[in-house]
Formats: C-alpha cells, sequence, structure tokens
C-alpha cells in the first residue's frame, strides 16, 4: 500500500511539472485582441503561480510581414514612437491587469523583426508558455498579427497558447478554465506530446479529457472497396481506431482523469473543430510536429487550419 501512494505521489508529482509554466510570454501589440490574450496569460499566471512577461516588438521599417503569398512591408511613413514612450504605454497596459490579478508582469521593448524578436525573448528570458492572440488591431495590423502569431506557432519549441477573437466580434475575456479539454490525436509522436500536456492540465483541474481521432475519408475510387459493403468498411475503421487507441493512450490517462473518446470521419481540421464546439471545449490541446519533423507538413498544418478555425484557445506543443 506505502508503494502504491508512493507511486500514485511520483506521478501527481510529475504531472504537476508537467503542467506549471513559470515563466509565460505575452506579446502585446496595444490592440484589444493582445488585451484579451494578457487576460488569458493572467488566468494561467494565477492557476501556476507563474509570472508573465509581456513583449512588444517595434517592427523597424521596411521589415516584411508574410501575409498568405502576398508579402506586405511595414510602410517607411508610419510612425514609430519613441522606445521610452512605448515602455511607458506597456507598463500603462499592463500595470493595472497585473494589479488587480495579484500576478507579476514584466515588461520588455525591443526593436526588430516581430517573429524573430518573440521567438528569442522566449528562448533568451526562458518562457515555458507563449500566450498570443490569433488577431491584432483592425486593418493592416491586424492581418500583420495574425501572420506573426502562425509563424510563431510554426516555429516555436515551446508550447504556444492561441487566443481568438470571438466569433461575435465582441472583445471580452472568458474565464479560464480546463473542465473540458480536446485532444486530438493521429498516433504520432506530435500528438503524443499533446495528449501529455491536455493531460496535466485536465488532470489538474479534475476536468473532463475528450480524445477525438478522426477517420481518413473514405476512397473517391469504390473499387478500392470492392471487398467491403461501406457500412462494414466505416465499422472496421471505427473498430481498429477504438483498438489502437485503446494501447497507444497509457492507462495512467484513463485512471487520473475523467476520460472519454471520439472517433469521426472528415477533414481533419473540421472535424476537430466541430467536436469541440459540440463539446464546449475549454480549449483544444494538439502538437504539431517530432523533433526530427517528419508529421510537420501534416499534422501541422492541421494545427494551424484548426487555430484558423476555432472559437475556442487552442495550445499547441512541438515534440
Amino acid at each position: 500500500m506505502i508503494r502504491m501512494n508512493q507511486a500514485r505521489a511520483a506521478k501527481e508529482a510529475h504531472v504537476d511539472r508537467m503542467s506549471a509554466p513559470r515563466r509565460i510570454l505575452c506579446p502585446i501589440d496595444f490592440s484589444e485582441y493582445s488585451r484579451v490574450a494578457l487576460e488569458h496569460a493572467l488566468g494561467l499566471a494565477r492557476w501556476y503561480r507563474s509570472e508573465i512577461l509581456a513583449l512588444h516588438v517595434i517592427p523597424t521599417a521596411g521589415v516584411w510581414w508574410g501575409i498568405a503569398s502576398s508579402p506586405v512591408p511595414v510602410p517607411e511613413a508610419s510612425p514609430i514612437e519613441n522606445r521610452e514612450a512605448v515602455e511607458e504605454r506597456l507598463r500603462e497596459f499592463t500595470a493595472d491587469a497585473g494589479a488587480s490579478a495579484a500576478v507579476v508582469i514584466r515588461t520588455l521593448v525591443v526593436v526588430g523583426d516581430p517573429v524573430a524578436e518573440i521567438l528569442r525573448a522566449t528562448s533568451d528570458h526562458g518562457a515555458d508558455l507563449v500566450v498570443i492572440a490569433s488577431h491584432g488591431a483592425s486593418g493592416f495590423e491586424r492581418f500583420a498579427f495574425g501572420s506573426v502569431s502562425e509563424k510563431v506557432l510554426r516555429r516555436s519549441t515551446a508550447p504556444v497558447y492561441v487566443v481568438p477573437a470571438p466569433e461575435d466580434g465582441a472583445v471580452a475575456a472568458e474565464p479560464l478554465e480546463f473542465s473540458t479539454v480536446l485532444c486530438p490525436v493521429d498516433f504520432g509522436a506530435a500528438s503524443a506530446h499533446g495528449l501529455e500536456l491536455g493531460f496535466a492540465l485536465a488532470h489538474s483541474a479534475a476536468g473532463r479529457l475528450i480524445v477525438v481521432h478522426v477517420l481518413p475519408s473514405l476512397p473517391d475510387d469504390p473499387r478500392a472497396l470492392m471487398h467491403f459493403q461501406m457500412p462494414e468498411y466505416v465499422s472496421f475503421l471505427e473498430l481498429d481506431a477504438k483498438e489502437r487507441l485503446k494501447e497507444w493512450v497509457p492507462p495512467a490517462i484513463r485512471d487520473y482523469v475523467r476520460y472519454e473518446e471520439r472517433i469521426t470521419a472528415g477533414k481533419p481540421h473540421l472535424e476537430i473543430v466541430r467536436v469541440a464546439r459540440e463539446e464546449s471545449a475549454s480549449f483544444i490541446a494538439m502538437g504539431t510536429h517530432g523533433p526530427d519533423n517528419t508529421d510537420r507538413r501534416a499534422f501541422g498544418s492541421t494545427a494551424v487550419r484548426v487555430v484558423r478555425l476555432a472559437s475556442r484557445p487552442v495550445l499547441v506543443t512541438a515534440g
């Protein structure tokens, strides 16, 4: 009995370490969307007793922002406030929020390429988590900041928590909770990292963990199914996925949280967003790619598409 209790305590300590970021980096562009991202960062910081590093990057004139297939340069004539004024503005932007939340917020203003500086600050300041808005200010700045968040998501080695723009257009932070965590899995190393993180957060809040696996689309050519009736073929795929999940998901995960499974079929990003909406998921936790990047193109691109469409925050971790 003592050994079992010790083993359980060791597992719970491991979970706590996985789910407790010590320093959260929150890029700020002074838009209302980044204010909402800051509110989410504050919620995480309160939960884990972390500190926040609020970062504003003054883009140098002529820095190019990648927007879809049409890069747009920062206009040479755009006004850039002096650094001291920006530093003061950032302190004012974060002061009231930090004081009311009883969270330590440090501020940092740098000049350079926004993506490179966010990644540099994450590394140099030992940030365990990046919390960033999926959108910035309206017009040009909004598209630019959205491009920044997507590039950070693709290149960050630290987990990235992307806060979406509200569906109704209103800018208001919702109370942070981990009551229902949705984890998409494709049985690869990337989704294993997402599952580990999602489990850790659901466990810390005594929440519900839903693992969803999206079956591949059925072949367009019916001759590929000549040995099956369609219902039989779908049942075979579902049964195979259930068996793989049994072997793939560690038993400890099923024991430590309220665990559920969903198996569906269709385009992965659309199904993930649909299930998250139907299950009222607090957020989606998923991986992008493993250390060797072998599955980055497939599952990583799914993560980016989910971030673009989801109405709930998406927590993405690299393998």
